[in-house]
């Protein structure tokens, strides 16, 4: 009987640990599938992985940060049109950056910057695979960021989300 009861908690404890490796692994597992997506160039396989609402909303709410911090020193009234102007903008250069071409542009080392100026960015501008390196880590039990470093220079951090038990999809930017 004893026997029983110890080889149940060892199979017990034996599954915990496979289901607790099994979850540590799918967000990048998923990272990796949405790499080879874009490799093969599969819009269709991509959109599985990236959850497209979530990371417009993340880009829009960057951009209008990042435009609102560069107004916020002056008292220059140009400046203050200049960002009104350029927050119109916003919504149509989130349509180019949050595409699948946008994706794969941004997981091959281009900046948004670049990005923007460029939806295409290619020739002289491109990244090769192999200066590109992806680190890792955990920011919490349902987001994992991968920071896609270029050259030694973090280009971007990708953040995916947990959806459901081990659905993990792309849904930010920074």
């Amino acid at each position: 009987m004893k026997r029983g009861i110890a080889f149940g908690g060892t199979l017990f404890g034996l599954a915990v640990f496979a289901f607790a490796i099994f979850f540590a692994t799918r967000p990048s597992a998923a990272f990796e599938q949405l790499s080879e997506a874009i490799a093969k160039q599969d819009q269709n396989a991509m959109s599985r992985f990236v959850d497209f609402p979530s990371l417009r909303e993340s880009v829009k709410i960057r951009l209008r940060d990042e435009l609102s911090a560069s107004a916020a020193g002056s008292s220059n009234p140009m400046v203050f049109l200049g960002v009104v102007l350029a927050g119109a903008l916003v919504d149509p250069l989130v349509e180019i950056l949050v595409s699948p071409r946008g994706i794969a542009a941004m997981m091959s080392g281009h900046k948004m910057r670049e990005i923007s100026k460029n939806p295409t960015p290619t020739g002289g501008q491109e990244v090769s695979r192999d200066s590109l390196q992806f680190t890792t880590a955990w920011e919490g039990p349902s987001r994992y960021a991968v920071t896609v470093t270029s050259n030694g220079n973090p280009t971007i951090v990708l953040v995916l989300h947990r959806y459901g038990l081990f659905e993990w999809r792309l849904a930010e930017l920074r």
